[in-house]
């Protein structure tokens, strides 16, 4: 019974870490990738670099098969599908296109940076939530909470009946 504890104290321990890196690593890797993309975007001087940011977005969405799903396990609406704020970024892209056409010095020009802007900064990207959800990243917060919170707590259990100090 002792060894049946240990061993199940191993593995929820395992499970615990294993799970709780792979997700640490991967919202790391998501949040530079596409949030801190989109943050550069919106922080960006001008038009011209506004745009080139969004479409560098955009194919990075398309690279990590950010074309459909929802960035929210229980509330699927369409502030929470990826398609449609792909939709949003590629609306973003050409009029940031249009504003960089504008003359530099006028207020159109200003007032059309400042409305892409405001525009970036109201639009929830959310990649962790959208791997959690779509990108099976379900299994690994799964392990985590099964494996360090369950598994490890049944091992000290069956480990406290084993060993009689309960």
């Amino acid at each position: 019974m002792r060894a049946l504890g240990i061993m199940m104290i191993v593995v929820g321990v395992l499970g615990f870490v294993v799970g709780g890196c792979v997700s640490l690593v991967t919202n790391i890797s998501l949040e530079s990738s596409i949030g801190g993309l989109k943050d550069r975007a919106q922080v960006s001087a001008d038009a011209e670099e506004i745009h080139l940011r969004l479409v560098e977005l955009d194919q990075r969405m398309e690279e990590r098969g950010m074309d459909s799903g929802y960035t929210a396990l229980f509330v699927h609406s369409p502030w929470t599908s990826v398609r449609e704020i792909r939709k949003n970024i590629q609306t973003l892209i050409k009029r940031a296109d249009v504003i960089s056409q504008l003359d530099h010095s006028s207020d159109a020009y200003q007032q059309g940076l400042d409305d892409v802007r405001g525009t970036l900064r109201e639009l929830d990207v959310q990649a962790f939530g959208w791997w959690i959800y779509s990108g099976g990243g379900w299994v690994f917060l799964y392990l985590f909470i099964i494996g360090g919170i369950l598994l490890a707590g049944v091992g000290v259990v069956v480990s406290w009946i084993a060993f009689g100090d309960y």
